[in-house]
């Protein structure tokens, strides 16, 4: 039975901060959106425009924020899944910029094409760019000679990303014949076809997990559409524009300020996904608070920086540690043998710390059973213990 196509509008949810907010205060706030399970939020942004802009960065370990890297004229910055690396392209160079979390390790890589979108290989945790090269194609990052084409045309205006799984491409789809002509679409990889969707618009992302959801501003920029990306024909509108003008009216600023005819007419810009399904990021068309912060389906909403020149800083994205791609946990079957309990053999113990499993035994321990399985179990929701199970 198929879904009947449904909209909602809802406003979005506000908190009331505090003027003149410190490194402390916006901690708490980060902390407020902190995904279950997660640990530390980092989030990096690009703050000015043109040939001034900076790459800010913040940690919901301290809440203060600090320049990255700066000034020069830079693309939208992407947050590695594990939060270690931020990328951005360099106009000036037309090159992407590589650089730790800790400033470190700067460098530059041609990576053949424009650079819009970032991916993380779930197979093995490795940093892809997709870059408009061979129609659209995934190139590694930190071995630009490998290449996947997932994409025969170059249609990534307006916003594309590949699925977590790479099984899914997102695009503004025009088939040039058919009303409404273009809309953002889903292009299925395996059998090479494009599943269309009902809407058009601009500003599209896709979702990081599986199964995908992508989102897009419909006209006039004033809500946000999350699409079901795998049935586009399940949908929900979220308003944004009368909860900015709350948020900023909130932080003592007048809004007319911002605004050349004293009036105040906000829109909410460049929404994307972070590295997290159920959070997305945004910033008002001219603010003195900016970029947003912005949680479904609860609707909850921060802003990240005060003070600022009625400016548009956004094009914000983040991760959220630890980070998690089980990579080569496989799940085994417990066969005959038991599992050994401090009293007759001791087992093997194995903690898997990032995609290393490294064994903990002491030399009196070596060769006293078979391994026959493997019992996995977690500690504090963030390091995974595994035990064998020995004679």
């Amino acid at each position: 039975m198929k879904c009947l196509t449904a909209a909602l509008s809802l406003a979005l949810m506000y908190s009331a901060p505090a003027l003149a907010r410190d490194a402390a205060q916006l901690k708490v706030d980060l902390l407020s959106m902190m995904p279950a399970g997660k640990t530390e939020m980092r989030l990096a942004w690009i703050k000015g425009s043109g040939t001034s802009a900076i790459i800010n960065k913040v940690s919901s370990n301290d809440g203060a924020i600090t320049k990255l890297y700066g000034p020069g004229k830079y693309g939208t910055p992407h947050v590695a899944a594990n939060g270690q690396r931020v990328f951005f392209m360099n106009s000036a160079t037309d090159k992407l910029v590589v650089i730790n979390w800790d400033g470190t390790g700067f460098k530059e890589v041609s990576m053949g094409g424009d650079v819009y979108e970032y991916w993380c290989n779930p197979a093995d945790g490795s940093d892809w760019a997709i870059v408009k090269k061979n129609g659209m194609s995934r190139v590694k990052i930190d071995a630009t000679s490998t290449v996947v084409q997932v994409l025969q045309q170059d249609w990534a205006g307006d916003g594309c990303g590949l699925s977590g799984d790479g099984k899914w491409f997102f695009a503004y789809y025009d088939d040039g014949g058919t009303p409404p002509y273009a809309t953002f679409s889903m292009f299925n990889t395996p059998n090479w076809n494009w599943v269309r969707g009902p809407h058009g618009g601009c500003v599209g992302s896709l979702s990081a997990g599986t199964p995908p959801k992508y989102n897009h501003n419909p006209s006039g920029h004033t809500q946000f559409c999350i699409h079901d990306g795998l049935d586009q024909n399940k949908f929900t509108m979220y308003s944004t524009t009368d909860s900015i003008q709350k948020l900023v009216m909130a932080k003592g600023q007048s809004l007319s300020n911002c605004f050349a005819d004293g009036g105040y007419s906000p829109t909410q810009e460049g929404t994307r996904f972070t590295n997290d399904n159920n959070l997305l990021s945004c910033c008002a068309s001219a603010s003195k608070v900016n970029p947003f912060l912005v949680r479904v389906p609860d609707l909850k909403m921060i802003y990240i920086e005060d003070g600022l020149s009625c400016m548009a800083a956004g094009d914000l994205d983040g991760a959220f540690l630890p980070y998690n791609n089980n990579t080569g946990v496989v799940n085994t079957s417990l066969r005959s043998g038991a599992l050994a309990s401090g009293t007759g053999a001791s087992p093997e113990v194995f903690y898997i710390d990032g995609r290393r499993i490294t064994p903990a035994l002491r030399s009196a321990q070596r060769g006293q059973g078979a391994v026959h399985g493997v019992v996995i179990r977690r500690y504090q929701g963030r390091t995974t213990a595994v035990q064998a199970c020995v004679d």
